[in-house]
This record gives structure tokens, C-alpha cells and sequence, in this order.
């Protein structure tokens, strides 16, 4: 629906099924099909080339979700669940050579039903009405980034560059038995010139050097063979990227 020559709506609903994949299936076991239902509501505004804004709240239910199990290292049934959440994407191009993009996401991912306790498991780590785990309910980048021309003539060349700057930003992950991951947060540059065919450009990630845990889980573990194994969950993490630079150059015909 369009009411305005800038402004447009657009709604969704599906109700459909997604199979299993096989990891998830024991030696003889059936293959059991979730019922997977969502709705989704959004609306466009668009002033020509200046800004576009994209903003759509959604709902989906599923009848048996998947989730990472650390301690088998595969994915593992848990249970009905349901997310909530809206999603917002602005793009600005204020000038020819200047742009700009924000990206917020924010969800509440819920467990419904989980399965009950085993005598191999008898206190599951998840719980009805607890976050799923692993999904950070806020999620947001941006990006600012200008390019142009330096000089129009360098040996017959025009002379170009570019610019950009990035940010990410994730917040504290639920994980399993009430805990939470710290927040991440972790900025992006890159430079360039151009030359004709030539083109060299530097970019740099984790720019300020930001020790954090790209995975967080949390399970029982033991490091000693000799020692009476511990049951007790206990927290371990994946380390992320540390500064990192790449230099590209590139030559086209």
C-alpha cells in the first residue's frame, strides 16, 4: 500500500513447516517437522536519493527450535519458541560524495516449552520464559563513509579516494542457566586511493584493539583426567579477532 508518492507500507504472514536437519536425529528416530509461523509489519519512506528509512516490527512462533549444545558440539532440539521484534535501517546521502547508514535491530527471542529433564540431563539449562541463548536482543551498526576525487589530473589520471569509518555494537547474549555475555562493541576503518586502474586501499578492524568474546558458553567441563569430573556449569569463550589491518591492491583492465 502506498498512500504517499514517499511512503509505502507492506504486511506478511506465512505459515509453513522446516525440516530437521539431520545432526539433530538420534540413531532410529523419526524425523519430526517444526510448524514455523510469522508476521511482519513495515513501512518505506523514501525523499529521493537523500534519506531512505525502512523501519518493520515482526513476529514468528516456532513449534521446536535449535539451539548450539558446546557440550556435543552440534545443534539440539529445546523446545517451542517466540521472537518479537522491529527492525529500523536509515540511509542518508546528505552530499554526492557522503554517505551514511544506521542499522538497529531489536528482539525478544523467548522460550516457550522446553523439553523436560533426563536421567542424563536432570536440570536442563534452559527454562520456560527464559531468552533464547546466544541471541543479543539489540544489535546495531553504522557506517559513514565519502568519496570523490583528489585531483583531476595526475599523469593524465584522475586521482580518487575514499574514506570510512564503521561501528558494531552487540548487547549482553543471554546464555544458558540465567547468565549473560558482556556486551561487545568494536569499531572499523578504512582508506583508499585510485589511480587510473590502480587501486590501493588499507582497512583496519577492531581499530582499538578490543579484547572481547566473540562465543560465550556455558557447560560443565573437566581439564584433569585424574581429577572426579565437575558438574558444576562453568562459563568458557571463544576469543575475538584482535586489531587486524589488510592491505588490498588492485589493478583492472
Amino acid at each position: 500500500m502506498k498512500p504517499l508518492e514517499i511512503l509505502a507500507f507492506r504486511a506478511a504472514y506465512g505459515h509453513g513447516y522446516r525440516s530437521p536437519q539431520a545432526r539433530t536425529l538420534a540413531d532410529g528416530e523419526t524425523a519430526p517437522f517444526t510448524e514455523v509461523r510469522s508476521a511482519d509489519l513495515g513501512a518505506v519512506l523514501e525523499l529521493d536519493r537523500a534519506l531512505r528509512v525502512q523501519v518493520a516490527g515482526f513476529w514468528t512462533e516456532l513449534s521446536d527450535d535449535i539451539a548450539f549444545e558446546p557440550r556435543e558440539g552440534r545443534l539440539e532440539r529445546i523446545g517451542a519458541t517466540r521472537r518479537i521484534g522491529a527492525v529500523l535501517h536509515a540511509q542518508a546521502r546528505p552530499l554526492d560524495w557522503l554517505i551514511g547508514a544506521l542499522s538497529v535491530t531489536y528482539v525478544d527471542a523467548e522460550l516457550l516449552e522446553p523439553p523436560p529433564g533426563t536421567a542424563s540431563d536432570p536440570q536442563p539449562a534452559f527454562e520456560p520464559g527464559q531468552n533464547l541463548p546466544y541471541v543479543p536482543p539489540v544489535v546495531i551498526r553504522a557506517d559513514l563513509g565519502a568519496r570523490g576525487t583528489l585531483v583531476d589530473d595526475v599523469l593524465g589520471q584522475k586521482l580518487r579516494g575514499h574514506v570510512g569509518a564503521g561501528y558494531s555494537f552487540l548487547s549482553p547474549r543471554p546464555l544458558p542457566f540465567g547468565g549473560f555475555a558482556d556486551p561487545v562493541s568494536l569499531f572499523d576503518a578504512s582508506a583508499g586511493l585510485g589511480w587510473g586502474p590502480v587501486d590501493l586501499d588499507v582497512s583496519f578492524f577492531n581499530l582499538f584493539d578490543v579484547r572481547y568474546a566473540a562465543s560465550e558458553f556455558v557447560f560443565a567441563s573437566s581439564w584433569d583426567p585424574d581429577a572426579i569430573p565437575s558438574r558444576v556449569p562453568a562459563r568458557h569463550l571463544a576469543a575475538g579477532s584482535p586489531f587486524t589491518f589488510m592491505v588490498t591492491l588492485g589493478i583492472s583492465p
